[in-house]
């Protein structure tokens, strides 16, 4: 867990036994929100996707952000986030600046060429 009151600037995780942590690397929370930290310190310059034992979430400036549905870069890969988590269950559409977009299992389909929900899809992106 998060320490609550930050240590030399910093807010650092502690381990089941309230010992520094440097050793990982997850999604973790305190009393202020989920966070992302990285080496066992809040990362606020963090804006991407980061796991913990609960799923993938959405991080902006190192906060989980449980507002946020949508699209999101990363890994080389499209995934559709909802309410801050990856939706690893979600088969459907989804739109971004770029276009309407297949999604299979969470991720864009950029393979799928076809008919959906009756509209014609090429490499993943709606044409009509």
């Amino acid at each position: 867990r998060i320490g609550d009151e930050p240590e030399d600037g910093k807010w650092l995780y502690h381990n089941i036994l309230g010992v520094h942590d440097s050793s990982v690397t997850k999604v973790s929370y305190n009393s202020y929100g989920w966070w992302y930290v990285e080496n066992g310190v809040v990362n606020f310059n963090f804006y991407g996707l980061a796991p913990n034992a609960w799923g993938w979430w959405y991080c902006e400036g190192g906060l989980v952000n449980f507002s946020f549905t949508g699209l999101v870069r990363q890994y080389g890969c499209w995934w559709y986030v909802k309410e801050g988590r990856v939706d690893f269950d979600y088969t459907g559409t989804a739109t971004n600046e770029n276009g309407t977009w297949y999604v299979k299992n969470g991720m864009v389909d950029f393979s799928f060429s076809g008919t959906y929900a009756g509209h014609t899809y090429s490499y993943g992106r709606q044409v009509q």
